[in-house]
């Protein structure tokens, strides 16, 4: 008959608990990380909805959206107040102040600032003055491309 001795494995607790340990640093560092990515820039997270500008000179406006088939609806000029009621990377749902909604480019706009901070104070001198903004327009409509005419022969 044979010997068989068994022996008990023998747990190393301390290094099982640095193991943890490590193992619980991590996933607390990972958090933090994740929880500052997504306050963005400056400790704050962008407002996602609310008045927002026209910051690009001409931002371009969809009815339907970016890809509807018939191309931009119009324009809207730098300074265009309306109201985001979806923000999302590349395209904006907006409302304009006639009621109308679509979409513009997310990168054309910025928030408005609130009503007592946009009140320029008086500048002491000419060039301290910042040059005014243009007053904002209406959507210019775009003009459509000449249809070729059709020749037809029998």
């Amino acid at each position: 008959m044979s010997n068989f001795v068994f022996h008990k494995p023998q747990c190393d607790f301390a290094r099982l608990k640095k193991l943890l340990a490590g193992c619980l640093a991590t996933l607390l560092i990972m958090a933090v990380l994740m929880l500052q990515s997504c306050q963005g820039a400056g400790g704050k997270a962008p407002p996602l909805a609310g008045r927002y500008v026209v910051t690009a000179r001409k931002s371009l406006f969809y009815h339907y959206g970016p890809a509807q088939a018939s191309g931009p609806d119009g324009q809207l000029a730098k300074g265009t107040q309306l109201t985001v009621s979806k923000r999302e990377p590349g395209y904006s749902q907006v409302i304009l102040d006639d009621g109308r909604t679509g979409y513009v480019p997310t990168e054309d706009i910025a928030p408005a600032l609130p009503e007592a901070a946009a009140t320029p104070t008086p500048a002491k001198s000419r060039r301290d003055r910042p040059e005014p903004m243009p007053p904002p327009g209406p959507i210019t409509p775009l003009p459509l491309p000449e249809q070729p005419t059709p020749n037809f022969r029998f």
